[in-house]
């Protein structure tokens, strides 16, 4: 759960290993393609790498070799915030910080939009498109539960098209001129 990984601080979890504890960390299973699977919890990354908003941005930039946005997590699970790292750009590098001494905290984007892990995949695609993000943190029960990508939906082979228009949505300010 989230609040594990937040009060062990900045953690990652590889979906294919055990957790810490001996606990089988979360599988992500993908639906049969013609399969009536259409929950968000199909198609999202159970297992995720988390910060805790008290964390250097330092240790939360290692952990985001190969991905672009962090879910930050309070001790009690609940989803605080993500950290992207045009946050760490702009907010932190760019401004001549120190990421050794600055917490993700002060940085990260607050009140991000989520879905919920019933939710359908098409709503969760239309709300990635009205705010032009290419992932979404799955809550339930007002705890993180995973992260949804646009990449975990397209890989389903079973959502190109909604996936095209909601792509399209996403950098619809960059294909603009």
């Amino acid at each position: 759960s989230c609040s594990d990984r937040a009060r062990h601080g900045a953690t990652y979890y590889n979906r294919y290993k055990t957790a810490p504890g001996g606990r089988e960390s979360p599988q992500t299973e993908l639906p049969a393609k013609g399969g009536g699977f259409m929950q968000v919890r199909n198609y999202m990354t159970g297992a995720a790498a988390v910060t805790h908003p008290d964390e250097p941005v330092v240790a939360a930039a290692r952990l985001m070799r190969g991905i672009g946005a962090l879910p930050v997590c309070e001790d009690d699970g609940t989803l605080a915030g993500m950290l992207t790292d045009r946050d760490i750009v702009v907010r932190c590098v760019s401004s001549g910080d120190d990421p050794g001494a600055v917490t993700v905290r002060s940085i990260m984007s607050r009140d991000p939009v989520t879905v919920e892990a019933g939710a359908d995949i098409r709503r969760a695609m239309e709300t990635m498109r009205a705010a032009q993000v290419r992932r979404l943190p799955v809550t339930e029960g007002g705890k993180l539960a995973g992260i949804l990508s646009i990449d975990d939906i397209a890989r389903s082979g079973r959502w190109d098209m909604e996936c095209a228009q909601a792509l399209c949505g996403i950098t619809a300010n960059i294909c603009r001129r």
